[in-house]
């Protein structure tokens, strides 16, 4: 059976590329012939473009100033981290040209958030379902919209049209759920993202140690500019006299040295994260990878924006990691006890495995 998987491959995220890379390789283990639907809308292309016409039209004049000086100084780091990203896809993840599919499989990410892009700014109805490949079976695993934006007449009715569109839904964070059978009237089953289906030895598979320096070191993960949180690295650093190892979503101006690691793919980022003695991050994929590989971390960042991770902590009885970026606290005599962790997490990704396998069995016996 032929499945297509629909998401964000192309993203120059580690984990969006993660997530895809954890789905493909379960359904492949299942015995299926997977690869990504190569749908990559332009708006996405022009976020990630080194050089953004679109963007810098948009500008007045200081803005454009400001647009080429950030140019001059990040354009050749950008370029790299792009390539590198290119070559990640190519090595890890199987991209079709094809339209046609037995099963396609919508999600893990936020593939249903509404797009507030220079270019488009409503839902994409592609990620919902509508068009672009054939199927008769299309199944939302782990699907997310992030923060939740059903506001309108129009919003929920867009909302309702295209849920009917799938045999089968499976969501991600909780309070998605919560406001779909609000909204609705209808619970959809909570599956684990991704990553998770995969285990911790296949992930080690997957981690190169040329990428760890031959030191201890604190993995320090900027996804969100929290000054608060540079202060809790600096209070770990203090407290551990451990060297600093900072990756960033965005590239900053002048940041050079062994600390920053800034032009690294998805394989570099979960070799630091295997390797780090410590974690700190405000990426939820930052911490779903800490807690495979069993890494003591802490986790902060503004409230509005991680209802994942804190459907993820509540689960696993970590709430006590979530350190408020504006009120710090590292606390060393509190290490995570992964073997509570563990009995909580592997229930939930074995009833994860179950749905997904059971929806794709279904769909193969009704082919």
């Amino acid at each position: 059976m032929k499945i297509g998987i629909l998401t964000f491959h192309r993203s120059q995220n580690y984990g969006a590329l993660l997530q895809a890379k954890g789905l493909q390789d379960y359904a492949r283990e299942l015995g299926y012939n997977v690869s990504f639907v190569d749908y990559w809308p332009e708006y996405h292309e022009e976020m990630y473009k080194p050089f953004s016409w679109n963007k810098f039209r948009r500008y007045r004049w200081r803005g454009k100033l400001k647009y080429l000086t950030q140019l001059l100084f990040t354009y050749s780091r950008l370029k790299k981290r792009r390539l590198k990203t290119k070559e990640y896809i190519k090595n890890f993840l199987t991209v079709s040209g094809e339209k046609s599919f037995d099963v396609v499989l919508y999600g893990s990410d936020q593939i249903w958030r509404k797009q507030h892009q220079p270019t488009y700014d409503w839902f994409n109805p592609v990620y919902w379902g509508e068009g672009e490949v054939e199927t008769e079976n299309r199944i939302a695993y782990a699907a997310s919209m992030g923060q939740i934006e059903i506001d309108t007449p129009a919003d929920r009715q867009f909302v309702f049209d295209h849920l009917k569109l799938y045999k089968a839904i499976s969501i991600r964070e909780k309070d998605l759920i919560e406001r779909l059978e609000q909204d609705y009237g209808v619970r959809y089953k909570m599956v684990c993202d991704p990553v998770f289906l995969l285990t911790k030895e296949q992930w080690l598979r997957h981690v190169e140690k040329k990428y760890q320096p031959p030191y201890k070191y604190i993995l320090y993960y900027r996804l969100q500019a929290i000054k608060e949180t540079d202060r809790m690295v600096e209070e770990l650093v203090k407290k551990t006299g451990l060297k600093v190892i900072e990756m960033r979503s965005y590239m900053p101006y002048f940041h050079y040295g062994s600390r920053y690691r800034l032009t690294a793919d998805a394989q570099e980022f979960i070799s630091l994260i295997q390797g780090a003695e410590y974690v700190v991050t405000s990426a939820f994929h930052g911490i779903a990878m800490s807690i495979i590989f069993e890494k003591q971390f802490f986790f902060t960042s503004q409230r509005h924006q991680a209802n994942r991770v804190e459907s993820l902590f509540t689960m696993l009885g970590l709430e006590d990691r979530f350190a408020d970026g504006y009120q710090n606290s590292i606390n060393l005599d509190n290490p995570i006890d992964y073997v509570s962790v563990k009995k909580r997490l592997e229930p939930f990704a074995d009833s994860s495995r179950q749905w997904l396998r059971k929806q794709l069995e279904d769909a193969e016996s009704n082919h």
